[in-house]
């Protein structure tokens, strides 16, 4: 998907935060990136391919398809976001995070959509690029600035929520009501359930944690759930990726480290220090991903 990990921003914003409250300040002119995304298969072709796979082979085709490069264009630059908060020992800090536009998706620009990935397969792609999934408090914070809110759009309820087919028709939605979509780079959230890191991953080893959905008042659908275990995932569901190369008071920090991290966390979480970006074994993602 991504030609390395050193990301350069499209947009920067400057947020002042004290507990939940975020005051926008400034936004940055665009930058272009230096990051290559191959030629890519249509969206349409991609469905083709996987929609009579099971579960797991349909995983790994997805992963390949990522990592080859098979992205829409407007996800081949980051977001700056910045933000003042208080760490664990109440000192005011400047934070500087870069997180994806919008969601990971396939296929090209004008034919693509947005993958509900396992956690263990988005884990899997972090991992290959030095990203990672964003904590609950990151999806308010990414909400609050987005260009463009989307509102939700939900699908009737069935056993086929889970089907490619659905993410497929979810997505086709979402561009109907999106007509900033051909913005390229433009900070866009609000139309799926975000699968979050959270502190209560450590005692729910097996389940998946989602949240977000947010309505135009900003207030989440989808409160911190935990319903499903971690080979579970539905049309809502999207997969953002964030830069674990982070940046405190003008220093480079491993976002990763600093999520685990009593100082730190409070910076990125509101649920105390999270142990690991891992979400799950490393060995059952390697499983999931041969079979």
């Amino acid at each position: 998907m991504f030609k390395d990990a050193k990301f350069i921003t499209l947009a920067g914003f400057i947020v002042a935060m004290t507990c939940s409250v975020f005051v926008p300040v400034e936004t940055l002119p665009p930058v272009k990136t230096s990051l290559h995304f191959a030629a890519s298969p249509s969206g349409t072709e991609i469905l083709q391919e996987i929609v009579t796979k099971g579960d797991h082979l349909r995983e790994g085709i997805l992963y390949r398809h990522i990592l080859k490069g098979h992205v829409p264009a407007f996800l081949d630059s980051f977001v700056r976001i910045s933000f003042n908060a208080r760490d664990g020992q109440q000192r005011m800090r400047h934070v500087e995070i870069d997180v994806a536009p919008d969601y990971l998706a396939v296929g090209r620009i004008d034919d693509y959509f947005y993958v509900p990935l396992q956690p263990a397969t988005a884990v899997a792609v972090a991992d290959q690029f030095s990203l990672m999934l964003p904590t609950k408090q990151l999806v308010d914070i990414i909400y609050k600035f987005a260009r463009v809110q989307l509102r939700p759009i939900a699908l009737p309820p069935g056993r086929s929520m889970s089907g490619i087919e659905r993410a497929f028709d979810h997505t086709t939605l979402i561009r109907q009501s999106d007509i900033q979509r051909n913005l390229r780079g433009v900070l866009t959230a609000g139309h799926k359930k975000d699968i979050v890191l959270s502190h209560s991953l450590r005692q729910l080893e097996d389940r998946l944690a989602i949240y977000g959905w947010h309505n135009t008042d900003g207030v989440p659908i989808q409160k911190l759930n935990h319903d499903h275990d971690f080979r579970y995932a539905d049309y809502s569901h999207g997969v953002r990726f964030i830069s674990r190369n982070a940046r405190v008071d003008g220093e480079r920090i491993d976002l990763a480290i600093a999520v685990s991290d009593e100082l730190l966390s409070p910076l990125f979480s509101d649920e105390g220090p999270i142990d690991s970006t891992a979400y799950v074994p490393r060995w059952i993602r390697q499983y999931l991903l041969s079979h």
